[in-house]
C-alpha cells in the first residue's frame, strides 16, 4: 500500500506542471526522553534532497549521514535516507506517507502515513 501511495505521488508531481523543484539541504536533529524527563540520546540527519512539487502533489528523496549520540553510549556515525510524497485528495485534504531506512550494522527502517486536512 505505501509504496503504491509513493509511486501514485511521485508519477502525480513529475507528470504536472511543476511548483517548485529543486534540491535542498536538511539538517534534522531528533531527541528522546523517558517520562520522568530523563535524556535517552539524539540523532541528527546530514542530508541532501530533492524535492518536486506541483498542484497534484509533492514528492522528495533525501540522504546522507546520520550522527547518532546516546546518552552515556558511544557515538556513531551511519548512512540513512528518506523518500515521501503526498497526493492532493481534494482542495483541502492531502494524503502523505514516508519510508525511511538507517543503514548500520543492523539495517532499520520505518514508515510514515497519514491524512492532512485544512480548515
Amino acid at each position: 500500500m505505501l509504496k503504491k501511495l509513493l509511486a501514485v505521488a511521485a508519477v502525480s508531481a513529475v507528470s504536472s506542471v511543476p511548483v517548485f523543484a529543486g534540491f535542498y539541504v536538511n539538517v534534522e536533529n531528533n531527541a528522546s526522553f523517558k517520562k520522568d524527563s530523563d535524556f535517552q540520546g539524539s540523532s541528527t540527519d546530514l542530508h541532501i534532497g530533492y524535492e518536486n512539487s506541483s498542484d497534484r502533489g509533492s514528492f522528495y528523496i533525501q540522504g546522507g549521514g546520520l550522527l547518532t549520540n546516546p546518552d552515556g553510549g558511544e557515538q556513531s556515525t551511519d548512512v540513512s535516507a528518506k523518500i515521501g510524497g503526498s497526493v492532493n485528495a481534494t482542495d483541502k485534504t492531502s494524503i502523505y506517507g514516508e519510508l525511511s531506512g538507517v543503514f548500520a550494522d543492523e539495517n532499520v527502517f520505518g514508515t510514515k502515513l497519514g491524512i492532512k486536512r485544512l480548515f
